[in-house]
């Protein structure tokens, strides 16, 4: 497995390397969910699809990309709304990426799914191409309806329950270990241990993503932190079953690897997020925040936006002074802005948190 090109994805995707491009596609706007916390339903404006003619020049945008920065790897995720609505796309985009590319470029799919729109045509398609599979599922089923509601209010737990067996399919036949990442918030944080040890099976790489868009509570961080010291406490004996847990991983890379360098996650420079009309940003979490707009498909870049994405890691402000600076979250350029309003500088909760 270590010798196998998923693998040296997935340790590129765990260290933050940037020496692969990234392209986040979003297929669609329109989702068939209406998560409570989703930042992409909070900032959208339209409910878009992309057309085969911006999906075909994201595509070869992607291919530039990687001969301009020397690099031979390209990672095409499709994302959204809900990018199974458009699965047609998916299909398209990659025969399209397979006929164009270059020999000397790999390529890497990857897909962030809410899993309710899995069927066998679909899952079988995935594990041929072997597309990374992300599954946003947020944890047991109680935690999971706390926030990931349909349309009419409901919990989306009992459609999961409904595509278990295609879940599981996912899970035991993938070359890539699949994704679960649970959004945690003051709502769902006392069920985090018990979502970990609810997906503690193998090829299974959990990932819990803190809401950092809402109000913490000295109670509900007092949780969080008695949740994360049950699950560090455990970790030893839950990593032999073949699980794993990103955060936790990364930190371990740290601490045993004396020449990993830690650097940004490549938003705007090797990682861009394209939008169904063709806008570019740095990353998806910057989408409606129109100042960060670097650039449209047909126009190009926007030089002066795409600067202040290429400043030297030592221009971080914790560069010098942490010792946590190799392993936290406090390298995400959209937190650090939500907080400080400053790409380089985090706020006073991401230092705590970590």
């Amino acid at each position: 497995l270590k010798e196998s090109i998923p693998y040296i994805f997935l340790q590129s995707v765990i260290s933050r390397r940037v020496d692969i491009v990234f392209l986040e596609l979003v297929l669609t706007e329109k989702c068939n969910l209406a998560c409570k916390y989703c930042f992409e339903h909070a900032s959208k404006i339209s409910e878009n699809d992309m057309s085969l003619k911006i999906l075909h020049e994201s595509i070869l945008m992607g291919i530039r990309q990687c001969n301009i920065q020397h690099d031979n790897s390209l990672s095409i995720s499709f994302f959204g709304g809900e990018p199974l609505l458009r699965f047609d796309l998916i299909q398209e985009a990659i025969s399209y990426t397979l006929q164009h590319l270059p020999e000397h470029i790999h390529s890497f799919f990857s897909i962030s799914t809410n899993a309710t729109l899995l069927s066998e045509e679909i899952v079988s398609f995935l594990i041929k191409h072997n597309c990374r599979i992300q599954f946003s599922i947020d944890g047991t089923p109680e935690s999971h309806d706390k926030n990931r509601i349909t349309h009419n209010g409901t919990g989306s737990w009992v459609i999961l329950d409904r595509n278990w067996s295609l879940i599981m399919q996912c899970i035991n036949e993938s070359s890539i270990p699949v994704k679960v990442k649970m959004v945690v918030d003051p709502s769902n944080v006392p069920y985090l241990y018990d979502s970990v040890r609810f997906w503690a099976i193998p090829n299974i790489e959990f990932s819990f993503d803190i809401n950092y868009n809402t109000q913490w509570s000295q109670y509900a961080f007092n949780c969080l932190y008695s949740e994360i010291n049950q699950i560090t406490a455990a970790y030893k004996n839950l990593r032999i079953s073949g699980f794993f847990i990103t955060e936790i991983e990364r930190v371990l890379l740290g601490l045993n690897n004396h020449n990993f360098t830690p650097s940004f996650c490549g938003a705007g420079i090797s990682r861009l997020t394209i939008l169904p009309n063709g806008d570019i940003f740095p990353c998806a979490r910057f989408i409606g925040e129109d100042s960060f707009r670097i650039g449209h498909l047909q126009n190009g870049f926007d030089s002066e936006k795409l600067f202040i994405f290429k400043e030297p890691i030592s221009a971080h402000s914790c560069y010098k002074n942490c010792i946590m600076f190799r392993f936290c979250d406090c390298k995400c350029p959209y937190i650090n802005f939500y907080y400080t309003h400053d790409l380089f500088k985090p706020g006073t909760f991401t230092c705590v948190l970590e």
